[in-house]
């Protein structure tokens, strides 16, 4: 069994308003001003939070000034319950049993549950080595969102923007997006790996491994800095491994300026060009049958997406930062203190991560201390 996860769409700011006679029945919705609602509006009454939250469509444009006229709902609601424009009322979940095979449609236009920030929808025969997508969709205008990213069936991990999300969501005791917004959320994370970039340290989990193909050399999207490139060349008389000689791109292109191989595949230097995004290798190989191997440095991408995942080894982190800033906005001082004070504690423990060292240490001879002097003290006292 599988739990798939969706976040529930955000509501619109506008156009807004609110229940201005209490609803018992009926299509048409009393409200204190119907202004900017237009024919086939997906509105939410009740807001996100509440178990009697429903959707519901409208059905052709207000006529007057304080009533909407829609199709007829599942429960009462009072006065004062917020009547918000939503662009999706429903969603659709595909899943594939491995990363190659095709998408299978699990289910369509199943409803949103507002009660929270998420839905969960569950898939009984659900593994964990499938994969999921999902897509919002409005049943008012027949239209659809864009497909998410790729989910594993192995669900999120504590690196994930969703997982991080909620755990912030959590420590602020802001479920119901009252102060902050997932946006608003996910550039605090943004923020706080720009702190740990500025640090500038060349920590263990940075350090990054990538096969590069000879026929393209492009560069991986996370590359910062080239350690090694190592270069096996294979034919069917000879299979050779080394690394090559870096060298800047200046001297590169002054050296293998015509861009010619010397009549054989044998590689001696490579640069790297990081405005177009490339390896150089010199002199060009004549053949692509070749296992390049680049070491690099990996850059921390700035997190967008829900399946995101930081490179941050230690995502309270980003969590602690975020927290902090959003119980800022709650005028929470204390908890905004001490969500800071975690922050600060965490960093210190992350830049005590040993650096990787690129070179061999020199090792000297260890001559050590000559043995310590032992005093016969009862002799000396009889002296």
């Amino acid at each position: 069994m599988r739990i798939v996860t969706i976040k529930n769409p955000v509501p619109l700011k506008s156009p807004y308003t609110i229940v201005s006679t209490d609803y018992s029945s009926g299509i048409s919705l009393l409200v204190e001003d119907s202004g900017s609602f237009k024919d086939n509006d997906l509105i939410l009454i009740g807001g996100v939070g509440n178990e009697k939250s429903e959707i519901t469509d409208l059905n052709g444009n207000p006529t007057n000034a304080d009533s909407l006229v829609i199709s007829a709902l599942k429960h009462e609601h009072s006065s004062d319950e917020s009547v918000q424009a939503v662009l999706w009322d429903s969603f659709d979940v595909d899943y594939k049993t491995d990363s190659t095979g095709t998408w299978i449609s699990l289910i369509t236009a199943n409803p949103f549950d507002w009660s929270n920030n998420d839905t969960n929808y569950i898939h009984p025969t659900g593994v964990s080595n499938y994969y999921y997508r999902v897509r919002y969709y409005n049943s008012a205008k027949g239209t659809s969102s864009d497909w998410s990213d790729t989910m594993s069936g192995t669900g999120d991990t504590r690196s994930t923007v969703s997982s991080m999300i909620g755990q912030v969501r959590e420590n602020a005791k802001d479920k119901t997006d009252q102060k902050a917004s997932d946006e608003l959320i996910i550039s605090y994370f943004n923020f706080a790996q720009d702190i740990i970039k500025s640090m500038n340290k060349k920590w263990p989990w940075l350090q990054g491994e990538a096969i590069i193909n000879p026929s393209n050399l492009v560069l991986p999207v996370d590359f910062k800095r080239a350690y090694r490139l190592k270069y096996t060349y294979i034919n069917d008389t000879q299979s050779k491994t080394y690394y090559l000689t870096y060298l800047p791109l200046p001297e590169f292109e002054d050296k293998y300026g015509d861009n010619n191989a010397d009549g054989n595949d044998v590689l001696v230097n490579y640069s790297v060009d990081t405005i177009n995004g490339f390896i150089k290798l010199g002199p060009s190989p004549i053949t692509t049958t070749a296992i390049l191997t680049l070491v690099y440095e990996k850059d921390i991408l700035d997190l967008g997406a829900y399946t995101d995942v930081t490179i941050i080894p230690l995502p309270e982190l980003l969590i602690a930062y975020a927290t902090a800033k959003v119980c800022k906005l709650k005028s929470n001082s204390d908890d905004y203190t001490s969500w800071m004070s975690d922050f600060s504690d965490l960093l210190l423990i992350l830049d005590d991560a040993r650096p990787v060292s690129y070179h061999p240490r020199s090792l000297k001879r260890f001559v050590g201390r000559g043995p310590y002097a032992v005093y016969n003290r009862a002799s000396e006292d009889t002296e």
